[in-house]
């Protein structure tokens, strides 16, 4: 069993608040909170960056659109959220691998307004660590009631503990499985598909992130080919690829219909102004159930 927290939902939650940092009218995303989340060394990161001026802009493209693609990943469900609190279709909304998501205390007041029930699904590790930043800066969060559930995905079964919390009872959901598909084995993916599909709703929505090996030949090709091989070396490497063409028959198969999937450019041209090349081996998108 892995006893640490995710270091790569650290990361993730870093380019949230390093966009936050940006002037007000340039930022894609607005995340107050994430800065809470990050360790002396991701603190110590960020000023750097931010102080940085040009610096910082450099170190960002060093990532070859790693912060970018995150910081419009996570506006694109924003975004699909927003509009389905709006509709009044939610009963419940759950994040599944939460890591450091800010999502029930942004949208804490829609949430409340429409009776949501907010539900946050992690690894042990990951949630102790999100469980004592909370704690320790409870006072700068919104009160919102949630139910925290501890999961060990390589030793429990979803299926049985979702049931088993009452979690299967045909809710209208939305799914946010957000930077964690990658991670899997194909068969864990297609199997994790089938079960949220099969505990929710008629109307429920998904929204995930998924990534796929790039066939660019040249140099940004080849940098994108080894990240994988990178995050190895801190026990959380990519194991499942799916192009984005074959998404919407792999998702169809699970009961799930694509609405909409947005790609690198799609989401650089979005929200980043074009301006701001995202990660052109990862897509976004978002299904219904």
């Amino acid at each position: 069993m892995k006893l640490w927290a995710s270091q790569t939902a650290e990361a993730v939650c870093f380019f949230r608040a390093l966009e936050h940092r940006r002037p007000e009218g340039e930022r894609a995303l607005e995340d107050g909170y994430a800065h809470l989340f990050l360790g002396p060394a991701m603190r110590a990161s960020l000023e750097a960056w931010t102080r940085g001026g040009r610096l910082g802009g450099l170190a960002e493209s060093a990532t070859f659109g790693l912060g970018p693609f995150i910081v419009a990943r996570h506006r694109f469900i924003d975004e699909v959220l927003e509009r389905t609190l709006a509709d009044g279709g939610l009963d419940r909304l759950v994040l599944l691998g939460t890591g450091y998501d800010t999502r029930p205390f942004r949208f804490a007041e829609a949430l409340q307004r429409g009776g949501v029930e907010v539900v946050e699904i992690d690894h042990p590790a990951t949630g102790k660590r999100r469980r004592a930043v909370l704690e320790r800066h409870r006072e700068r969060f919104p009160e919102i009631e949630r139910r925290v559930l501890a999961v060990d995905f390589e030793h429990e079964d979803l299926g049985e503990r979702l049931a088993a919390e009452g979690l299967t009872d045909a809710a209208r959901t939305f799914w946010v499985w957000e930077g964690v598909s990658m991670y899997l084995t194909r068969a864990a993916v297609q199997r994790t598909l089938s079960t949220l599909h099969d505990a929710c709703g008629a109307g429920s929505h998904l929204c995930l992130d998924l990534w796929f090996l790039v066939d660019d030949p040249g140099f940004s090709g080849t940098v994108l080919r080894t990240i994988p091989g990178a995050l190895s070396f801190i026990g959380e490497p990519i194991t499942f690829g799916l192009h984005p063409e074959d998404a919407p028959v792999f998702l169809e198969q699970e009961g799930w219909a694509v609405a909409e999937l947005a790609d690198a450019d799609g989401l650089s041209a979005r929200y980043l102004g074009g301006e701001r090349p995202s990660y052109r081996a990862c897509y976004v998108v978002h299904a219904k159930g």
